[in-house]
């Protein structure tokens, strides 16, 4: 089976091509960079040639970072919304199936855990173009007859992640010896974070299936505090170092989700197996 994975440079698609590698030699996985130019069919055939036929596309590639989205708002709603339109342009080419990596999509939540019917409400560039794109892909499903998956990831970590992202932030804070405060905005905030293994496992299971048109929240179905993985590293490290913070919160920031994964348990017959403290002491040891 041919897999393409645009944005396999990225910290998911990296991390997603070595997974399939190691653990499904069904797999042959083709990585697409953006340095390739516009996906579609006569830059795919320079790339690797005329006899290549992809069975199924998984779309990553995009613009990801929430603050950067509200000041450069045409590198979210235009750009991503294009990426994604040329993916399904290819898929409906090639008749592959798409596997499409969204985001969390429910903003503040009437209630918790967060199923896959809840309300949808963006409330950034970023998840709006997120949505853009959802909307684009069940039209292609609908009219195109393209099989059609949407991933709705909650908080992915792990080894590798940039530095920006709250879990690897705190763990170099604890790494950093000749530092002994962690200064941070805000402590109460809480997510459902998922590791990455977890997450590329799910995918396999998605990519191993045959589905015409489906939605799946893929999290860990509990939440943490900012507060808390400060401690877990605390006991990892065998460090305590002094916590500031002013409590300052983003823009329409959400303080609590919770992922409901009864129906990834259901249909894929999956369920994370990495706890937080396991997977913290992955992230720390990789640092």
């Amino acid at each position: 089976m041919n897999v393409l994975i645009t944005g396999s440079n990225g910290f998911v698609g990296k991390s997603l091509t070595d997974y399939l590698h190691i653990n499904n030699k069904q797999f042959k996985c083709f990585g697409w960079l953006r340095s390739f130019g516009q996906l579609n069919q006569e830059n795919f055939t320079l790339q690797f040639g005329d006899h290549v036929k992809i069975d199924k596309l998984v779309h990553l590639a995009c613009n990801s970072k929430v603050m950067e989205s509200w000041d450069l708002p045409y590198d979210y709603y235009i750009k991503n919304t294009e990426l994604t339109l040329d993916a399904l342009e290819f898929c409906k080419q090639h008749t592959s199936d798409m596997i499409y990596i969204s985001s969390y999509m429910y903003g503040n939540a009437d209630k918790l855990p967060i199923s896959e019917e809840a309300q949808v409400k963006v409330n950034n560039p970023y998840a709006f173009s997120k949505l853009t794109s959802e909307n684009l892909c069940k039209f292609y499903a609908d009219n195109h007859h393209i099989k059609t998956v949407i991933v709705r990831p909650f908080n992915i970590y792990g080894p590798g992640q940039s530095a920006h992202f709250i879990i690897p932030k705190i763990g170099l804070m604890f790494k950093d010896l000749s530092n002994h405060e962690i200064n941070l905005q805000n402590l109460n905030t809480r997510r459902d974070f998922i590791y990455i293994d977890d997450l590329n496992e799910s995918l396999e299971k998605i990519l191993t299936g045959e589905f015409e048109f489906e939605v799946f929240n893929i999290g860990s179905g509990y939440s943490v505090s900012v507060k808390e993985i400060i401690d877990e590293f605390s006991n990892i490290s065998g460090m305590h170092k002094n916590v500031i913070s002013p409590e300052i919160y983003r823009k329409n920031e959400i303080m609590d989700v919770v992922a409901d994964i009864t129906k990834a348990k259901k249909l894929l017959n999956w369920s994370p197996k990495i706890s937080l403290r396991q997977g913290l002491e992955l992230v720390y040891n990789s640092l």
